[in-house]
């Protein structure tokens, strides 16, 4: 299961919004509602969400998901009993 809520947090006033992710493309550049400063990914990382997100990109997701299939399954029903 993909995760398209991710809070990105501005690295240069602290003000948090949690945009959806799309499932189709990588997001390089989010504007801060809060500053209006331009966020980008950080070196090595694909896109903003990876970057400050909470939750990292749709494709992250999946690659995790492919390469550590029982780590994702117990820390989803984890997150379900809760």
């Amino acid at each position: 299961m993909t995760d398209l809520q991710s809070t990105i947090t501005c690295p240069e006033c602290g003000h948090q919004s949690t945009p959806t992710m799309p499932t189709d493309a990588c997001v390089y550049i989010h504007d801060c509602p809060g500053c209006r400063h331009v966020l980008k990914p950080r070196p090595g990382d694909c896109c903003v969400f990876c970057s400050y997100g909470t939750v990292p990109c749709p494709p992250v997701q999946a690659e995790v998901r492919d390469k550590f299939p029982k780590i994702v399954s117990k820390a989803h029903s984890l997150r379900m009993e809760k």
